[in-house]
């Protein structure tokens, strides 16, 4: 009979959450902060070609579209030579979220990054 399979088991488990797991958070939290900004430009893209997100209303109507930058820049676009302000503020705060995601992420990057602290 052989015992001590457990113990190896055991200290698998302590190696993982000691050593990989803080390796990988760091990587983690920079990438998926660099990659919101696709996916919000994503559903913005989606909702101005009229396939956004929407809810079905009762008995099969149509429903109504959630509020969105993309649904917002849509129905400002026929306006725009007489009320410009309802295409420029969505497409200012869309793009300024964007960049301040990408900084965001950008500063996580320089902040965990292990290689970048030997360099300065």
């Amino acid at each position: 009979m052989i015992f001590g399979g457990s113990h190896r088991r055991y200290q698998g488990a302590v190696w993982f959450l000691r050593h990989l797991i803080p390796n990988i958070l760091g990587p983690l939290l920079v990438m998926e902060t660099i990659a919101i900004p696709g996916y919000i430009f994503l559903e913005a893209t989606l909702s101005f070609i009229g396939q956004g997100v929407n809810i079905s209303g009762k008995g099969g109507t149509r429903g109504f579209e959630l509020p969105s930058w993309g649904v917002m820049i849509r129905d400002g676009y026929p306006g725009l030579r007489t009320s410009p302000y309802l295409v420029l503020l969505p497409s200012i705060a869309l793009t300024l979220l964007t960049l301040g995601f990408n900084f965001m992420g950008d500063g996580l990057r320089d902040a965990l990054d292990p290689t970048s602290r030997n360099k300065r």
